[in-house]
């Protein structure tokens, strides 16, 4: 069942009359309006944790790259090694991470503790390891800290925005979903359902145009 048919259940439209889907012109556009509200909550509620989800891996990637690019270009993040960002290879390809990165881990690990989906905050860099405190089970106040030797384990990626699989279960207090006409009644139900206090969700207007009437 088509994302935008779901809306017509008592769910998502009461998400609709309260302001919480927006539609933008254009895939690109939607993304960025997902961009601008993290980084806007990220500014209003620092202590509070956030994550952004997508179906497609193309659009979290998309969604990370923007919100580090914004977070560099503010001076929060730093930029080369000079600084203390190091690149990495990883599963999926060269990554560059610095202290207060977003980072999520892709494949359980025993001896690092790590569960598939789980996501941390990066506290320090150096040239073959991460070191990362992982959010806790109450707004991040449990923390453990791990070491992550990277040439012994590569499955992470940066962990502003995940694809709904991985975010399966995780809990975070506000969650910024970019919708695709392709989401069925299952994935939607995970997607809106990942935050305790609020979910935004963002979509292409053209792609949905059919499901919305609109011509």
């Amino acid at each position: 069942m088509p994302l935008l048919r779901i809306a017509q259940l008592r769910g998502l439209a009461a998400y609709q009359d309260h302001g919480n889907i927006h539609f933008s012109d254009g895939r690109d556009a939607a993304r960025a309006a997902a961009v601008r509200d993290y980084l806007a909550d990220r500014e209003q509620r620092p202590d509070a944790s956030r994550v952004a989800v997508a179906q497609r891996r193309v659009d979290a990637r998309g969604i990370n790259e923007g919100i580090r690019s914004e977070l560099q270009e503010r001076g929060e993040l730093a930029i080369g090694e000079e600084s203390g960002e190091f690149t990495f290879q990883t599963d999926d390809g060269l990554r560059s991470f610095a202290a207060g990165d977003r980072l999520v881990f892709l494949e359980n690990n025993r001896e690092l503790g790590v569960k598939n989906g789980m996501l941390g905050e990066v506290k320090a860099v150096e040239h073959d390891a991460i070191h990362v405190a992982l959010d806790g089970a109450s707004d991040r106040a449990d923390t453990r800290m791990i070491k992550v030797p990277m040439k012994d384990y590569q499955a992470v990626d940066h962990g502003y925005a995940t694809t709904i699989h991985k975010n399966q279960g995780a809990t975070v207090d506000r969650a910024f979903v970019l919708a695709s006409g392709t989401m069925d009644r299952h994935l939607t139900y995970v997607a809106m359902s990942r935050h305790r206090h609020d979910v935004q969700l963002y979509g292409d207007a053209q792609e949905f145009a059919s499901r919305r009437g609109v011509s």
